[in-house]
């Protein structure tokens, strides 16, 4: 699974994807909105999936990656790691860098960059006498900008009635050639039991034929 943050950013990594080998590719289409999915993404269901699609199906996603998808993608050299990960500016933080972090004081007005973001990312940040709040919260932005999501949408011949959905493809300058309707699923358990069920599934590994004639 591949957490992006827009389509562009597909496309300027178009040719190492084909090179990692993937053969099929996707968009997993949801927003917070549709919070069945979202919950199931941010509660395990990310690296779930991850571990479901294999290595030649690449399934794009435009949300944030929880972070612990982001320390097993570090671990392992995840091909989102390698050419996306410093579009969101969130990276597990060394040991040095945590310890660093973790004890230098945050004044009233404090500004940060980007790169310091990199090294907040699995902290705690106290603002006043005794409010905690989680380092990652402070990046900018929304989680998920369905901007993005229409132009994935347009992009693919499809409307935004479409959402939430798997859309399948063979490349960027295709229409899709299959979408899978996820409206559904309700909460958290139904998402897990239906993404678990289908990516398990006949239905997906025929996908791979499709691609491949």
């Amino acid at each position: 699974m591949i957490p992006v943050v827009d389509l562009d950013s597909i496309r300027v990594c178009w040719l190492q994807l084909e090179k990692e080998g993937f053969v099929l590719y996707g968009f997993l289409l949801y927003t917070n909105a549709d919070t069945g999915i979202w919950s199931f993404i941010h509660n395990g269901g990310m690296l779930d999936l991850d571990h479901l699609t294999g290595d030649c199906c690449a399934l794009f996603v435009l949300d944030r990656p929880p972070r612990d998808f982001v320390a097993d993608a570090q671990q392992n050299d995840h091909v989102w790691y390698r050419y996306f990960s410093e579009s969101y500016g969130v990276r597990p933080a060394t040991a040095a860098e945590a310890t660093t972090v973790a004890h230098r004081p945050v004044t009233q007005g404090a500004g940060f960059s980007s790169n310091s973001l990199h090294s907040l990312y699995g902290c705690v940040v106290v603002i006043g006498s005794e409010n905690q709040v989680a380092a990652e919260s402070l990046l900018g932005g929304p989680a998920i900008d369905r901007d993005e999501i229409a132009k994935v949408l347009v992009n693919f011949g499809l409307d935004y009635s479409a959402v939430p959905c798997i859309t399948w493809f063979r490349s960027l300058d295709d229409t899709a050639f299959e979408v899978v309707d996820l409206k559904e699923i309700t909460d958290q358990h139904s998402a897990r039991n239906f993404l678990r069920r289908y990516f398990t599934s006949a239905t997906f590994n025929q996908l791979f034929s499709v691609v491949r004639v």
